[in-house]
C-alpha cells in the first residue's frame, strides 16, 4: 500500500507537541555543564524521565531503555504502518546479537540494550549469530563477526524499507548504509597501516 504524507498529519502533530520534552541544543549543554550527576539527572527528569539513581549506571541503562520503549510505543500507536519503526528498532537486535557472540558465553546482560524487536535472550538461536561464532572462531577478530552481523542487519533493513514503500526511508537508510560502510572502510585502512 501507498501511503500519503497526509496519513501522518496526527502523528507530525504529536511529536511537534512532544518538542518540550527533547534533547535540544541548550538541554544538552545544560546536561554537559551540570556540576554534579544528580543536577544532570533533575535535568533529564523535567524533559519527562523517569527519575533514576544518577550513581548507578545499571539505573541510568534502564531509565534510557524505558524512555526508548515508551517513544516507539507512542509512534506505533498512530503510525498507519509500524513496519517503519523497526527499521530504527532493528538495529538494536543487532547491537545484542554483537554482545551475545563477542561475550562468549559470559555475562553480558549490563551491556544488552532495550528498545529491539526481540528479546536479547531470543536472539541466541539466529542464524546470524551461528555465522557471527564461525568468523569469531576463524579468525579471533571482533571485526569479522561486525562484518556478518552488519551485513544480515543492512540486508534485513533493506527488505523492511522496500516493504513499506517509503522512499523517504529508503533513502535514509542507503545514507546510512553508505556511512556504516565508508567507517568501515577507514578502520580497515588504518588497521593495515598500524
Amino acid at each position: 500500500k501507498k501511503y500519503h504524507d497526509t496519513e501522518y498529519l496526527y502523528l507530525s502533530a504529536c511529536i511537534h507537541s512532544w518538542e518540550t520534552r527533547l534533547l535540544t541544543p541548550e538541554r544538552r549543554e545544560q546536561l554537559l555543564s551540570a556540576p554534579t550527576d544528580r543536577d544532570a539527572a533533575r535535568v533529564l527528569e523535567e524533559m519527562g524521565w523517569p527519575a533514576f539513581d544518577p550513581e548507578s549506571e545499571a539505573a541510568l541503562d534502564q531509565a534510557v531503555g524505558r524512555r526508548r520503549e515508551e517513544l516507539f510505543a507512542r509512534l506505533g500507536k498512530d503510525m498507519p504502518d509500524a513496519r517503519i519503526l523497526d527499521v530504527f528498532r532493528l538495529p538494536t537486535d543487532y547491537h545484542n546479537l554483537k554482545v551475545l557472540v563477542k561475550s562468549r558465553g559470559e555475562d553480558c546482560r549490563r551491556l544488552l540494550m532495550a528498545g529491539g524487536r526481540w528479546d536479547p535472550e531470543q536472539l541466541l538461536s539466529a542464524q546470524a549469530v551461528q555465522q557471527a561464532r564461525q568468523a569469531l572462531a576463524e579468525t579471533g577478530n571482533g571485526q569479522e563477526c561486525d562484518l556478518v552481523l552488519d551485513g544480515t542487519c543492512f540486508r534485513e533493513l533493506t527488505r523492511l524499507a522496500d516493504a513499506v514503500d517509503c522512499p523517504a526511508l529508503t533513502d535514509y537508510l542507503r545514507t546510512r548504509i553508505d556511512g556504516v560502510n565508508l567507517c568501515s572502510a577507514v578502520r580497515a585502512h588504518r588497521l593495515r597501516k598500524g
